[in-house]
């Protein structure tokens, strides 16, 4: 990557830039979803951190092999990606990340599905650049539960879930349905 600039004729010539940022892999553009149908995670505008994680999230279409812990459907259609940790020690971390582009007014709305149940549950922490915007911890029962998160950004941004293994195997973590878009959330009609 090289940027070039030739001065003009002129004192009055200066040419200057800002705010440069490269980022892996191919570019986005809002709205993104992502509910794993395909079974394969590289499908999802999210993908698993090579370099900080200890262990990758994964996609399932049946229940987890663990039992009393993991979904035994998705939330919605057939898939879901989850986090298996048979094997894994407490503490051990998944990160499914991206860049994320940011409109003009730098309102988006995030909504997702999460199961997390096992007596030994952990945590799942969903962040953007760095600053939590979402975080569970602890068994949240046998059922999928929805999150809708406003979220409010004046650049581009890296998105992040990570779940964090407690301190057993019956900590499976997973999400599902997740979407992305412009603008606020949706207010719910008065009931």
């Amino acid at each position: 990557l090289q940027f070039t600039a030739t001065r003009g004729c002129g004192f009055q010539s200066e040419v200057a830039i800002d705010n440069i940022q490269l980022y892996e892999g191919e570019c986005v553009s809002l709205p993104v979803s992502c509910t794993f149908e395909t079974l394969n995670i590289q499908d999802c505008f999210l993908k698993n951190d090579k370099t900080f994680d200890d262990f990758d999230w994964k996609v399932n279409d049946r229940p987890t092999s663990s039992g009393g812990t993991g979904p035994s459907r998705a939330a919605e259609g057939n898939v879901y990606a989850f986090v298996e940790t048979i094997g894994r020690r407490k503490g051990d971390i998944a990160t499914l990340e991206r860049f994320v582009p940011v409109p003009a007014d730098g309102k988006m709305c995030l909504t997702f599905e999460y199961h997390m149940f096992g007596r030994h549950m952990g945590s799942l922490e969903v962040l953007l650049q760095n600053t939590t915007v979402f975080y569970e911890f602890g068994d949240k029962g046998n059922k999928w539960n929805k999150a809708e998160l406003n979220l409010n950004s004046s650049a581009v941004q890296m998105l992040q879930f990570t779940a964090t293994r407690g301190c057993g195997f019956q900590s499976e973590v997973a999400i599902d349905n997740i979407q992305l878009y412009e603008g606020e959330c949706a207010v719910p009609l008065p009931t």
